[in-house]
């Protein structure tokens, strides 16, 4: 892609599971940059289903919703975070049960 292995994992999760599918897309031999890839695409795609599911039910509660909403925001911006942390140092941090199965689909 033209990008440095560091740099392109960090931009998988920077676009959240969009930016990982167009990586997924267009590079085709760096084995570490595609594991950042399907990662952050399954790992954000998984999330925002259940967060939608979480603030849906839990939403409309009178002052439980906001203190939900708040609460589930700031963990997905924490991990959102930590994770392009992680693809700047150069670490293949696996999130459990999803960056083992990224990781046995890249190398196959």
């Amino acid at each position: 892609m033209g990008l440095s292995e560091k740099h392109a994992s960090m931009l998988a999760y920077a676009g959240i599971f969009v930016s990982g599918i167009l990586i997924l897309i267009f590079e085709r031999e760096n084995k570490t940059v595609r594991f950042h890839a399907m990662q952050s695409t399954v790992f954000f795609l998984l999330l925002l289903v259940a967060t939608s599911i979480v603030t849906g039910l839990l939403g409309w509660i009178w002052l439980i919703g906001p203190l939900v909403n708040f609460a589930v925001s700031s963990i997905c911006i924490a991990v959102w975070l930590y994770l392009i942390y992680k693809a700047y140092c150069g670490d293949t941090y696996k999130i459990p049960i999803i960056g083992e199965a990224a990781w046995n689909q890249v190398n196959k």
